[in-house]
């Protein structure tokens, strides 16, 4: 049997441990984020006036116009597409790359065949969470505006 003294003195310890671990887990939960404000985007993509049935959307800063800080990235999944959280894009201006796929998987093509070459436009995002379609052209020409 534990004397009172000892139990005392046990207790004091796993409480002081206690306080210890929350403090730490706190201090590293507090931690400002660093870099831009990202914001999520989402919407829809259409080819050839059909859903995308899957694919990837990359949201760039143009840096030939002065914006900089990280790119954007989401999924494409049945003509819908979102920023992973996290990983929204700065506002500003952006070049959006879309690869879309036909979603049938063919051996190493997990995605399918592609529907069309990359396409490349060009928007000026806003900084506030968005939503925003794009349409692939059918043949391919220079960037529009969604």
């Amino acid at each position: 049997m534990i004397p009172a003294t000892n139990r005392r003195a046990t207790s004091d310890v796993v409480w002081l441990a206690m306080l210890c671990i929350g403090l730490v887990l706190l201090t590293g939960c507090s931690r400002p984020a660093s870099g831009p404000q990202r914001f999520a985007f989402s919407g829809a993509v259409t080819f050839d006036g059909n859903p995308v049935p899957t694919g990837r959307i990359v949201f760039e800063p143009d840096t030939a116009t002065g914006n900089s800080g990280p790119a954007g990235y989401g999924s494409i999944q049945q003509g819908k597409f979102a920023t992973y959280p996290s990983m929204g894009a700065v506002g500003g201006p952006h070049i959006v790359r879309i690869s879309g796929f036909d979603g049938i998987s063919a051996g190493d093509a997990v995605d399918g065949k592609p529907l069309f070459p990359e396409y490349t436009t060009r928007i000026d995002l806003p900084l506030k969470i968005t939503t925003v379609d794009f349409e692939v052209p059918k043949s391919p020409g220079k960037p529009q505006k969604p």
